[in-house]
């Protein structure tokens, strides 16, 4: 669900990562946090990290 709820609307699912260049974001649910690159047309997971 993490990654559907950012294909769907990424900056309202995501929180800034860094500067805010409104283009790399970080998404984060329960044990599992990931870095998103958001571009014109798709979204590319950058980096997945699960805490448990």
């Amino acid at each position: 669900m993490l990654l559907l709820d950012a294909l769907v609307d990424p900056l309202a699912h995501s929180e800034r990562y860094g500067a805010d260049d409104r283009m790399m974001r970080t998404i984060a649910r329960s044990h599992v946090a990931g870095v998103i690159l958001i571009g014109d047309t798709e979204i590319t997971l950058v980096q997945l990290t699960y805490v448990g």
